[in-house]
């Protein structure tokens, strides 16, 4: 086998080889293959860094497993050993795509490392269970109702005023913050978005062409100022549903292209110190939270409660298979996986869902 470094792996594991039946995603590959590179050179420290000469290390078991669950390979953010088995989880299954693409004469690679894979699994689904106990105790305090996020886009349009602007660090990021809930709010019948849209959506011109990695972005022209198109190209799912064009409201264009002239980027929303950089992803989650100014309530609403109250919202007022379906898949999910995750049966979220759909209806964007 010719020596491999990890752009190597990441392609050969986008291919579906051995017992693999799926193509994997570019990020997912180049993902594994960093975690892959991270394994051989810490079990195989006498070997070039950085260069994988063979797969053989992969058939000592019980010595990967044990550098897994000893805190030897996983790191956490604070440089600390970590053997928390949704990242356990992450390595294994690495290990397994590995297997099945260049290892696909030794079937037992690849059984041995799913059998981990499955006690992760296992794991998880009890710990998940226990935290949805626990946080369904106090989820009435952090869930917003739909219309509560309709106020907070009122609240948020009180302190935008486009006339006192000053081009300051604070006006650029009010101008962002209502831009957000106006893309919220006015797509509620369309779809409903994940954190992504705030960390990973670029605007791109007429004249420029997307990266040819997967992407996702703005389609912008502010010279004819016409409606903006949002192609959703990078997300978990994509696999399963390709690129998804969604034409974006007139009241949302307008918005956007004038925070545009007002503060030139290259994101939608952009990094606080740098136009040209995205955000983080916990830096995009701080700043979902840092947008609600409607109440003080402790907890602030998150990305995933916007989704999940939305969500909510259209399951009530749309009962057909059709609509319920094509709205889950532009939101990039499936129906089932959208009822089960983010659309809520509680009789008294429905209640208020129903109290409130007067001014549901009617918003003044």
């Amino acid at each position: 086998m010719r020596i491999m470094d990890a752009h190597d792996i990441a392609e050969l594991l986008q291919k579906p080889g051995g017992r693999g039946k799926e193509v994997r995603g570019a990020n997912t590959a180049r993902q594994y293959a960093a975690r892959l590179m991270r394994m051989k050179n810490i079990l195989c420290p006498g070997e070039p860094r950085d260069l994988m000469r063979n797969w053989s290390w992969m058939d000592d078991h019980e010595r990967v497993e044990k550098a897994l669950w000893d805190g030897t390979i996983i790191k956490g953010q604070n440089g600390n050993s970590s053997t928390e088995p949704r990242s356990v989880m992450a390595y294994y299954c690495a290990l397994v795509a590995a297997a099945d693409a260049a290892l696909p004469k030794k079937r037992e690679t690849a059984d041995w490392y799913r059998r981990g894979v499955k006690q992760c699994q296992t794991h998880n689904r009890e710990h998940d269970r226990r935290q949805e106990l626990e946080t369904s105790r106090y989820e009435h305090l952090r869930w917003p109702m739909p219309a509560d996020i309709i106020n907070n886009l009122y609240a948020l349009q009180e302190v935008y005023n486009p006339a006192a602007l000053t081009d300051t660090k604070s006006d650029q990021y009010w101008t962002m913050r209502h831009l957000l809930y106006t893309l919220y709010v006015s797509m509620r019948e369309q779809c409903v978005f994940r954190l992504d849209v705030v960390y990973k959506t670029r605007l791109l011109l007429p004249d420029s062409s997307p990266p040819e990695e997967p992407c996702s972005y703005f389609r912008v022209d502010p010279r004819t100022n016409e409606p903006v198109t949002l192609v959703l190209g990078d997300y978990k799912t994509k696999r399963s549903y390709g690129d998804e064009h969604l034409v974006m409201p007139r009241a949302f264009s307008d918005l956007l292209y004038h925070s545009m002239r007002r503060f030139p980027r290259t994101w939608f929303i952009p990094r606080a110190c740098d136009a040209d950089e995205p955000m983080t992803q916990p830096n995009a989650s701080a700043f979902v939270k840092s947008c609600w100014i409607y109440d003080d309530r402790e907890h602030k609403p998150c990305a995933d409660d916007i989704r999940s109250s939305l969500a909510t919202l259209f399951w009530f007022k749309h009962q057909r298979l059709v609509d319920t379906e094509a709205f889950a898949r532009r939101s990039l999910t499936s129906r089932a996986t959208m009822e089960a995750s983010y659309y809520k049966t509680d009789p008294d979220i429905l209640k208020g869902i129903a109290d409130d759909m007067d001014q549901c209806e009617n918003v003044r964007l």
